[in-house]
């Protein structure tokens, strides 16, 4: 493999190419370990640039089998401070994975050119966090200086954080973060991250030591999550953890609104709709055109006809009258894709006139059949309004 290396080498006339080719070959040989050949065939090299680039690349190889001391004598011998830097962030992440953190801390003090500096300012926060050592992962990132790239690492801590068992610590640091806004999006990342990553009995404990305004949003999206991923029992199991029953009909309705049916089946749909109708009988739901729409969706997706007939003359267009925009354009959006479906194409056009936005309506129009909005068999008034915006 490597006389034939070197006879292709050979073969190439232009000095450049040349030079290129031995810097490639060169990192190609020592990603397979040929070390020796690999230094043999970087020291022909007369171009500067791809020598020291050659050179850099061979430090990485070095590193990345473990090879440490060698990486570091190659390092010692690059010229430039953009290609030393850049070798020795990586030899410093490397040294990382054997928990050697001090002498990656002390690569870091000879490195000041970004984007390598804060790379490796990155990779041991992480680590830090990785190794549950909270507070230092949070004092070490604010070693970056430029505050757009802090507040980014400050938000992968409060990921790495939500892989830990508990939280009421890591909350507690995510507590204390500067400006508000960074805390709220951290405490938000934290939490989203943790109740999807850990069976239900911790995600619903720390759902509950929350307010309760943010106690019904983490629900909701804890349910999507389960919907989602098809695991039905799981669902079924949060619902009945949760009281009264006026919170159960909300989240089961919200998050089956919020959630596309991918991966759930007839059977699973019937359930929900079993759920939903036992629930509705012990009490009223807070707001009966989200409970309708939810139940069009779910026995729309069951193929019962006949029962999404039924209920689209309940909701009779009266999500109009929804006070929350973005729960209108949900409920608005989900009923002309069941109107699209069922091929009720004057009730999708009427929805899609009901759209806030035009963006939201063109899109929506683009998933009707081709064949249909050519069609001369319907023109209502909202078709030829709804078309204008596509032609």
């Amino acid at each position: 493999q490597h006389k034939s290396a070197v006879n292709y080498i050979a073969k190439i006339q232009p000095i450049k190419l040349k030079e290129k080719a031995k810097r490639d070959i060169s990192n190609e040989l020592g990603k397979n370990l040929a070390f020796d050949k690999a230094v043999k065939l970087l020291n022909t090299i007369t171009d500067p640039l791809y020598y020291t680039e050659g050179l850099t690349q061979l430090s990485i190889n070095y590193a990345n089998n473990q090879k440490y001391e060698s990486a570091y004598q190659l390092i010692s011998s690059i010229e430039t401070k953009y290609h030393k830097d850049q070798a020795l962030a990586h030899l410093g992440k490397t040294l990382l994975t054997i928990n050697d953190v001090n002498q990656a801390q002390k690569l870091l003090n000879k490195i000041n050119t970004e984007p390598f500096y804060s790379n490796l300012i990155e990779d041991i926060t992480l680590y830090f966090a990785q190794k549950k050592q909270n507070e230092a992962a949070i004092k070490f990132a604010y070693n970056i200086k430029e505050r757009s790239k802090q507040d980014a690492l400050i938000l992968k801590i409060a990921t790495q954080f939500s892989q830990q068992e508990n939280y009421h610590y890591q909350l507690l640091l995510i507590n204390k973060l500067e400006p508000k806004p960074l805390k709220v999006n951290a405490s938000n990342i934290f939490i989203e991250t943790y109740i999807v990553t850990h069976p239900l009995n911790r995600s619903f404990a720390l759902i509950k030591d929350l307010p309760n305004e943010k106690q019904t949003e983490f629900i909701t999206k804890l349910a999507i999550h389960y919907i989602k991923n098809n695991n039905m029992e799981a669902l079924i199991s949060l619902i009945n953890k949760l009281k009264p029953n006026k919170l159960k009909i909300q989240t089961i309705t919200i998050a089956i609104l919020n959630s596309p049916f991918t991966s759930i089946t007839t059977d699973e749909a019937k359930q929900l709709i079993e759920k939903l109708n036992a629930l509705t009988k012990k009490e009223t739901p807070i707001n009966t055109i989200i409970l309708n729409s939810t139940l069009a969706k779910l026995y729309s997706h069951t193929n019962d006809e006949e029962m999404v007939k039924y209920f689209f003359k309940k909701i009779n267009n009266k999500q109009s009258t929804l006070k929350n925009k973005s729960t209108q354009n949900l409920i608005t959006t989900e009923l002309i894709k069941i109107a699209t479906k069922w091929k009720y194409y004057e009730i999708a056009y009427t929805n899609i006139a009901k759209l806030t936005t035009p963006t939201d309506k063109i899109m929506q129009l683009n998933q009707l059949p081709h064949s249909e909005k050519t069609s001369s068999k319907i023109n209502t008034k909202n078709k030829i309004k709804a078309l204008k915006l596509i032609n």
